[in-house]
């Protein structure tokens, strides 16, 4: 029994898009109440839990996660490395070394006469 369950049918589906189409483990938590005047809200929680659980993920490009998200991070890196370049070339930056001596006077206050 194949049941389709589409993104339209909830805002928080919606939102989760991202997260329940790719291969992340996605976890779904549904907490509830036992007071009656939760019960409505308790049981769309509960019917939300359900629709979940019938999602199935699925991914186009099968083993290609490993390969894109290697391409990912060395294309953030090279943006580092860019921008890095950058602020080292339009920056001027000045080293100044303070050298200080102080002197103390040594009182002995024990030989007072």
């Amino acid at each position: 029994k194949q049941i389709h369950v589409p993104y339209a049918d909830s805002k928080l589906t919606l939102i989760l898009k991202e997260a329940l189409s790719g291969q992340a483990r996605t976890k779904m938590l549904v907490c509830g109440s036992l007071e009656p005047r939760n019960a409505i809200e308790t049981i769309q929680a509960l019917r939300f839990g359900e629709a979940c659980s019938r999602v199935e993920m699925r991914s186009n490009r099968a083993g290609d996660g490993a390969a894109t998200l290697k391409r990912l991070v060395q294309s953030i890196d090279d943006e580092i490395a860019r921008v890095q370049a950058v602020i080292v070339r339009d920056q001027r930056w000045e080293k100044r070394v303070t050298v200080r001596y102080d002197t103390v006077e040594l009182k002995d206050n024990f030989n007072s006469k």
